[in-house]
């Protein structure tokens, strides 16, 4: 009846891992809808939050199994959801580029991904990937600042982005000096730009 209510996206949650717990055949089917609801309301984070609670769970779950399969995409468990939601995430950009949630939901992706990166593992590729990754995803966001209805969440989304891109260089383990040092200064190039737009 009110599909644009956030509370419905809550119960719809709450039923989504209740299902997976006793009937997990139909929590299945329930996860299917998901995607669908996503385009009816893009402009409520609601949604998005419970989507990435879910993603984050399942990553957990895969990482914490002593026969989990690593993903292509920079070594995380749980690929396929992963794409998935990056995927979704850029067709609603694609769609809505006006509207905060999905700017919001791609920063939020970006941010599970670079907590999920082991620090351990191939850290020079792995650092050099991550950089490339952020580079792509801070050019994609400055073509929306050239539009008015999308200029401030593009705006936004790159200084998120930092942010997260600043975390993870500080957790990064010192072989990493290198391409540490030149992702820094590219980090600082980005942040002068924003400053003078």
């Amino acid at each position: 009846r009110y599909d644009h209510h956030y509370y419905a996206w809550n119960h719809w949650a709450w039923l989504d891992r209740q299902s997976l717990e006793h009937a997990p055949k139909t929590g299945a089917l329930l996860q299917m809808d998901f995607p669908k609801l996503a385009f009816a309301t893009p402009s409520h984070y609601g949604l998005f939050h419970h989507r990435l609670v879910r993603l984050q769970r399942q990553m957990a779950g895969q990482a914490s199994e002593a026969s989990k399969s690593r993903m292509e995409l920079e070594g995380l468990p749980a690929a396929a959801a992963f794409t998935e939601e990056w995927n979704l995430a850029l067709k609603l950009l694609k769609t809505f580029p006006h509207l905060e949630a999905p700017w919001a939901f791609r920063a939020q992706l970006f941010a599970l991904l670079m907590e999920a990166l082991d620090h351990g593992a191939e850290a020079e590729t792995q650092m050099q990937k991550v950089g490339t990754l952020w580079k792509a995803e801070v050019e994609h966001a400055k073509r929306h600042t050239e539009e008015e209805e999308s200029r401030r969440w593009a705006l936004q989304f790159q200084v998120h982005l930092l942010q997260e891109l600043g975390f993870y260089l500080l957790e990064a383990i010192d072989d990493t000096q290198a391409t540490s040092s030149t992702l820094r200064r590219d980090a600082q190039t980005s942040l002068d730009e924003l400053k003078r737009v």
